[in-house]
């Protein structure tokens, strides 16, 4: 309590020695005589003005504390939204509030509830160490208390406090007495305690408690913006995740769809709402005769698309149906003879709304071999039927006739001949035709092994040769040299040989077939065996023989000499698996003659 002290001088009232008193540290000054009011009235005076300066430093001191504690929590509210990194937060926290209070050691508890634990997540002292990783049982000391009771706590001496275990005392320097404890709440659940404490009995007061409280509430907000920006983060890493997973998926579909694309035989072309196109395949680049890159963007409505094909594209994308098929026959540009069959296929697209039309799809298909081959069925179907009815209608009537009537012995048996001929040649028909099959499906076996090509030759040529003698033939056989050897199936082979030789006398009415075997004089791995079958017969024009080792075709139209259409195109197939072939060089009204081209033994085996 302050006592003012007032110098009693008997000197005159004189300036110099009023200020003489107050420097030696006099409050005020009276001079005798004096009455005894005075110097009372002198006393409260001063006494007054002491408290009042006392109270103006009381306001400021508290003036100033309050401006560190706007500073702090402007501090803590900028850092909380500058910064995300939840440690670097919380650590420059405890290390203001620490300065703040005046307090020795403040901490950030945080609760583990898996565990039933306080685990010291932040922490600051007066020797500005940081302390971490300090685990408490969440049943113990003051921290425990406030996460169980969510409510604060305030204490000038927590050592007579009951539930007071001392969590900190061997790591501090003095007994702790003062201590406040606010809890911190994240959506009404207490997840931590904010913790600071004192040696000195009633260092903290309720002030510093609401201090604490407002500091807790910014952490609490920091707390929470870490964890929505960890949300944040996460759902953003998963949501890259499953965009880079659905990029390599789309990626993955678009390349398998392209490569399928790319890769049907058919030709794929789409054009957009302004016919442009915007893509095609291989197929359309080789059946169109273009480059993708240099139509790609381009309308198919330009001058440089000037073939009749690409007229027929432009027609079939101007139509309004959203399907169509169509069909166009013309000149083949490959082939000046040849006729090309396109079929197109037509489709508009539009979106899910059917509102807004996206492009065209048209899909080009090459149906010339598609149609070759109905040609070929329907000839095969003819030349059949004819070959079946003829043997049939015959073996019919003779058997009809050998029921009906009474014929002698003799009639009887040219009939029975007449139906055994005609069963022959059925079976011969049927025969061919499980052979043709067997050849296509490679379930017909070949036994492959070293055969004289010449002493097989002559072998057919003599069977052959009564029935040259019979339409008055001359069948000659002149082999340049021998033995001619191939690796070969005997079997196979004969069948080969046969076949050209027979037709050759067939096809031949007057004049002779020659058989002729050499080897082919050029040198290295092209050298061959040769067999020609050269007959002076009816011949054949360009387009027979460009169609004759077709299936199922017949030179003969007319059907007078017997065949299925079958036995050339076997042969062909035969030579073919010895890795030989046939050609044919022929004339109309000139003749004919058949080459059979066989890999000698050496080039076989090498």
């Amino acid at each position: 309590q302050h006592v003012p002290f007032i110098f009693v001088t008997a000197f005159s009232r004189s300036t110099k020695e009023a200020a003489r008193g107050l420097q030696i540290g006099a409050d005020d000054y009276i001079t005798r005589p004096f009455a005894p009011e005075e110097l009372l009235a002198r006393i409260g005076a001063n006494v007054r003005i002491h408290q009042a300066e006392e109270a103006a430093r009381r306001q400021a001191t508290i003036l100033a504390r309050r401006n560190r504690e706007l500073a702090l929590l402007n501090q803590l509210q900028r850092a909380v939204t500058a910064s995300l990194n939840l440690d670097h937060v919380l650590d420059a926290t405890m290390e203001q509030v620490q300065k703040v209070l005046k307090a020795e050691t403040t901490s950030l508890w945080f609760v583990d509830r898996a565990n039933q634990a306080l685990l010291l997540s932040a922490a600051f002292n007066e020797s500005a160490r940081t302390i971490h990783g300090i685990r408490l049982p969440l049943q113990e000391g003051m921290s425990g208390y406030v996460v169980r009771t969510g409510q604060p706590f305030l204490s000038g001496n927590v050592q007579e406090h009951p539930k007071y275990q001392r969590p900190l005392v061997e790591r501090s320097e003095h007994v702790i007495h003062s201590m406040i404890c606010v809890p911190l709440r994240v959506r009404q659940r207490v997840i931590g305690v904010l913790q600071a404490v004192h040696h000195e009995i009633d260092h903290f007061n309720q002030e510093d408690l609401h201090l604490l409280n407002a500091v807790g509430d910014a952490v609490t907000v920091a707390i929470e913006n870490a964890w929505l920006f960890g949300q944040i983060q996460l759902f953003n890493q998963q949501l890259e995740q499953k965009v880079e997973a659905r990029t390599r998926e789309l990626a993955r579909e678009k390349d398998k769809t392209e490569t399928i694309l790319i890769s049907i035989a058919d030709s794929l072309l789409v054009t957009d709402p302004n016919n442009k196109i915007i893509m095609a395949n291989r197929a359309a680049e080789e059946l169109l005769n273009f480059k993708y890159t240099d139509v790609i963007g381009q309308s198919i409505d330009l001058d440089q698309f000037n073939t009749e094909l690409w007229q027929f594209v432009r027609d079939i994308n101007a139509q309004a149906d959203r399907s169509l098929t169509a069909q166009t026959e013309i000149p083949d540009a490959t082939n000046p003879e040849g006729i090309l069959a396109v079929q197109a296929h037509a489709a508009k697209m539009w979106d899910n709304s059917e509102e807004t039309y996206l492009g065209n799809v048209i899909v080009l298909r090459d149906v010339t071999a598609l149609q070759e081959v109905d040609r070929m069925k329907a000839r095969f179907m003819t030349g059949i039927t004819h070959e079946l009815k003829t043997p049939l209608a015959i073996m019919t009537l003779h058997i009809s006739s050998l029921l009906k009537y009474k014929l002698d012995e003799t009639k009887k048996q040219e009939m029975l001949q007449t139906i055994q001929r005609q069963a022959n040649l059925l079976e011969r028909l049927v025969e061919n035709i499980l052979e043709l099959s067997r050849l296509d499906s490679g379930m017909q076996s070949f036994q492959h092994e070293p055969i004289d090509l010449v002493a097989l030759s002559r072998q057919v040529t003599a069977e052959l040769e009564p029935l040259a003698k019979k339409k008055g033939l001359q069948l000659k056989f002149n082999p340049e040299q021998s033995p001619i050897r191939v690796d070969a199936d005997p079997g196979q082979l004969e069948r080969v040989i046969r076949n050209l030789v027979d037709n050759a006398i067939k096809y031949t009415k007057e004049g002779d077939v020659t058989v002729s075997l050499k080897i082919s004089p050029n040198d290295g791995p092209s050298t061959q065996a040769l067999l020609e079958v050269r007959d002076t017969g009816i011949g054949l024009s360009k387009e027979q023989t460009s169609k004759l080792f077709e299936r199922f075709y017949r030179a003969d139209p007319s059907h007078n000499i017997p065949g299925t259409g079958l036995g050339l195109s076997i042969a062909k197939e035969i030579a073919k698996k010895h890795h030989g072939d046939i050609e044919v060089k022929s004339e109309l009204g000139q003749g004919s003659t058949f080459t059979l081209y066989l890999p000698l033994t050496q080039l076989v085996h090498s």
